[in-house]
């Protein structure tokens, strides 16, 4: 039975009593009847009733009720919830025509905040006559999050579970406020013990990723549902290096946004409607206003609501609550595309938005990669990355405490390879200088087979809950066939021939001891390390006998007319600097493969961009090859 019905029964049922024992009848301002007509209109009514300036009813009723029972808990839950969206209504005004203060007691400002303090007064007062009610605790919820004000968010979390232990929502509330904290393994801590609890419809809005794949993902749900919801949510992972998915982490806080400020309070969950469909998919927007509409078909003023996000993606969504029933639907038009046909366009072509927010701040990262010929058909890459550290001159043995590891991904999302580092101290040797940068640099070696993947390579320093993340798509090629190949050009700040060097900044291939550079950014003053390995020579006699050049020339950004006039006038495009060896200087070896490098000594070069190649001749066949890679100068 309903519960308004069943409070409504029981006072029928107590004035029948007393009505047998005697003369006395309920009085029309018995708290019991009051409470039972107000629970039937709040379950006829849209939450929105609560706030209306032509329906008073519900607002006037917990007036009342509030006077026969000063301490009545529905009372004050229908108070807090008036205040509350009053609230937000002064605050969508305030920022509409002027700028939101949350500290604010004058103007339209102080009017929310005045507003805000009454809805949190008549919360504390529910609670204090029912400790337990959900419904007061979700309004402090809303208000916090209105504010905008973590703090708030955190206390209301934290009582809402301490008061409802086995309750699945305050369970998610705990998550979504120990998410915004910053607390990744608290949050998931949190929902690991919802999902247990949860009816099995929510438990899929929280663990199914399908409705905000786009359409070009080729993941689908067919089959093994959940191997292939669990390799959705991998692929989204930004942080391998953590045990929490922190993608997912923010999708659960998400649906407890959109359940807690999108519903109707009437029942059915806030992340079904259109506007909760929307901030799964793409978060908050950017900007985001409300209005009032005049409705001529039903001659009363409806209200607007425009989220707009912008580039790189940028596009605007209207949705409108035209008779003022708390539903928010997509706006409709009678000519053109509609926000219904377009929010269904923009759900399958465009990928939902998230970015890494880590607690202590994001560490922004350098890569490099390249490419080599593996054992057994493999293709092997060594990931170079450098993070910025405060001073270059860090001594040797300067605590550090950094997690690195580069991941390789194939097109079904699983992990195809990896590698990682500990960095307890920073070594004497692990920072170089990047024009005004200093930067601690890593090296990792991976091996795959052939093939497309996604490389992800990520820093993570505990202790200061920093975090950094570089997504990006590599090949790897084949090397296969007889014919002369190059390898990628490594580009590096110092070769050890002795293969001695060592520390997390190196790797070793031809018996060489590398460290890569962490960007393709040199000081003119500084040897270019460019190390290369050559597959496919013709062995003769015994000796592959190859000529090497490697030339750094200023990248030619001359427009093509330009170019005419330097060949008409007999002009040269601008010189750089070469190493050539050669003729009687031959390099030799015995085998089809061998591995070289060179140094080039830049110092007379201007600063600027510049086009990095180096050739191989191979003397037996004439056959010639040749990588380049981008070098800047400064």
């Amino acid at each position: 039975m309903p519960l308004r019905y069943a409070l409504l029964t029981a006072v029928l049922f107590s004035a029948a009593a007393a009505g047998a024992q005697g003369p006395a009848v309920a009085s029309a301002e018995d708290p019991g009847v009051l409470m039972a007509a107000l629970v039937d209109l709040r379950g006829r009514t849209s939450e929105s009733k609560a706030f209306s300036m032509s329906d008073t009813r519900r607002y006037t009723l917990a007036q009342r009720l509030l006077q026969a029972d000063a301490r009545n808990a529905l009372a004050h839950e229908e108070l807090a919830l008036r205040y509350l969206l009053e609230f937000d209504w002064r605050r969508q005004m305030a920022r509409r025509f002027g700028r939101w203060d949350s500290t604010s007691t004058r103007g339209m400002s102080g009017g929310a905040n005045r507003a805000r303090r009454r809805a949190l007064e008549h919360v504390t007062a529910a609670l204090a006559a029912e400790p337990a009610r959900a419904g007061a605790h979700r309004i402090a919820l809303r208000v916090a999050l209105l504010a905008e004000d973590s703090l708030a968010l955190a206390h209301a979390a934290a009582a809402y579970h301490a008061s409802r232990p086995d309750d699945p929502d305050a369970a998610l509330a705990a998550a979504l406020a120990a998410w915004r904290a910053g607390d990744a393994p608290t949050a998931a801590a949190f929902l690991d013990s919802a999902r247990t609890a949860i009816s099995p419809a929510d438990r899929r809005a929280l663990d199914d990723p399908a409705p905000f794949m786009a359409e070009d993902e080729g993941v689908t749900l067919d089959g093994d549902s959940a191997a292939a919801a669990a390799r959705a949510w991998g692929v989204r992972d930004p942080l391998r290096l953590t045990p929490e998915n922190e993608r997912h982490l923010e999708h659960a806080a998400r649906l407890v946004v959109a359940d807690l400020l999108f519903g109707n309070g009437m029942g059915g969950r806030g992340w079904e409607t259109a506007r909760g469909q929307v901030y799964l998919r793409f978060g908050p927007p950017d900007y985001d206003a409300e209005w009032t509409a005049a409705n001529h078909i039903a001659k009363v003023f409806g209200a607007m609501n425009r989220w707009v996000y912008s580039d790189p993606d940028g596009f605007t969504l209207t949705f409108e609550d035209g008779f003022r029933s708390g539903d928010f639907d997509f706006a409709s038009s009678s000519t053109g595309e509609d926000d219904v046909t377009r929010a269904r366009g923009l759900f399958r072509t465009v990928r939902e938005r998230y970015a890494l927010r880590p607690a202590g701040g994001l560490i922004p990262l350098t890569t490099l990669t390249s490419r080599f010929r593996g054992a057994n058909g493999a293709t092997d890459l060594v990931v170079s990355f450098g993070l910025p550290v405060p001073d270059r001159d860090v001594p040797g043995g300067t605590p550090f405490g950094l997690d690195a590891g580069a991941f390789l991904l194939g097109t079904d999302g699983e992990v195809a390879a990896e590698a990682r580092l500990h960095a307890a101290t920073v070594g004497s040797g692990d920072v170089i200088r990047v024009d005004t940068t200093t930067l601690w640099t890593g090296a990792l070696a991976l091996s795959v087979p052939p093939g497309a993947y996604t490389l992800d390579v990520e820093a993570l320093q505990p202790a200061s809950r920093r975090a950094g993340a570089v997504r990006g798509v590599v090949e790897a090629p084949a090397f296969a066939g007889d014919g002369l190949q190059l390898s990628d050009l490594l580009l590096a700040t110092a070769i050890d021939e002795d293969g001695a060097d060592s520390g997390p900044g190196v790797v070793r291939r031809g018996g060489f001891a590398i460290r890569p550079a962490a960007a393709e950014t040199f000081a003119t003053g500084d040897p270019l390390y460019v190390y290369v390995e050559i597959y496919g020579l013709r062995v003769e006699d015994g000796r592959a006998r190859y000529e090497v050049e490697a030339a750094l020339r200023p990248a030619d950004r001359a427009g093509a007319l330009r170019r005419l006039s330097r060949r008409v006038l007999g002009r040269r495009a601008p010189a750089g600097v070469a190493v050539r060896a050669g003729g009687e200087r031959a390099a030799a070896g015995t085998h089809a493969d061998d591995v070289q490098y060179v140094v080039l000594d830049a110092a007379d070069q201007p600063p600027g961009a510049y086009s990095l190649s180096l050739t191989i001749r191979d003397l037996a066949t004439g056959d010639v090859v040749t990588a380049t890679r981008p070098v800047t100068l400064y």
